[in-house]
């Protein structure tokens, strides 16, 4: 039996229904040059996925997962000057730009990792990953401070921050500084999905934006309730995408015996 209509689905359930890449903690596949991340404390980190070469880094080296943080991020940096000075050359080198901005990432300066993405996007506008990205981090920034406003105020995962009128002045002060980059991720992830309309995990981060903003509406109930049901319609959309796709997939339909 499916869920009453009109009543929203928590980011529990919605994490148990999209296994990826919805829930903290759940795997989020973010594209060729961004690995997968784990976000059980809203950190990002991830496994690699090709080597480095001399043109781009898609994913991080091996190497580098053998070190230890502190020796990770110098040969990040390493890397990252190795990158600038192909750049000062050749300004226009994807590669270069994308293998910047995923290193920055690794080592979680977030902004300057949206820097680099927003140039990916300067250099090919037509490619919707760097827009993803970049919302990635966006979400990433609203949701570490959020959580741990709620922590400290004693809510649970799936309460309201405005369920004790006392939060006001913590949910002000969360809008004020989240907002920014709510709107931004929203709007890239919008981009994405017009330059690739099944683009399922795009889809996916618009559902915990829209949470991110329902959360912050700390005066109007109804502006967060419509923000959860938007939610809640990309839930649905991105299970549907999902599916579709799957059935396309080789193999889907069974094995069907020729007839005799």
């Amino acid at each position: 039996m499916g869920r009453p209509r009109g009543v929203c689905r928590s980011e529990a359930s919605v994490g148990e229904e999209l296994k990826e890449p919805l829930a903290q903690g759940e795997r989020v596949r973010a594209g060729p040059w961004l690995a997968d991340h784990q976000s059980d404390r809203a950190r990002m980190g991830g496994q690699p996925r090709s080597q480095f070469d001399g043109d781009g880094l898609h994913a991080l080296p091996p190497w580098l997962g053998a070190v230890g943080e502190d020796a990770v991020v110098d040969l990040a940096e390493q890397a990252i000057d190795q990158y600038k000075q192909v750049l000062e050359r050749d300004p226009k080198n994807i590669n270069s730009v994308k293998g910047i901005a995923y290193l920055y990432l690794q080592i979680q300066k977030f902004d300057d990792a949206k820097t680099y993405y927003r140039k990916a996007i300067e250099v090919d506008p037509n490619d919707p990953e760097p827009y993803y990205s970049v919302a990635v981090i966006d979400w990433t920034q609203s949701y570490q401070p959020r959580m741990e406003e709620r922590a400290k105020a004693g809510l649970k995962p799936d309460e309201w921050i405005m369920k004790d009128k006392g939060n006001k002045k913590i949910c002000e002060m969360l809008r004020e500084k989240n907002t920014g980059v709510i709107e931004d991720g929203i709007a890239m992830l919008q981009k994405a999905l017009q330059l690739r309309p099944d683009y399922d995990d795009a889809m996916a981060y618009l559902n915990l934006m829209y949470r991110e903003r329902g959360d912050l509406q700390c005066d109007d109930a109804g502006a967060r309730a419509a923000d959860l049901k938007t939610a809640d319609e990309w839930v649905d959309k991105t299970l549907a995408t999902k599916k579709a796709k799957a059935e396309k997939q080789p193999g889907a339909q069974g094995i069907t015996m020729p007839s005799q």
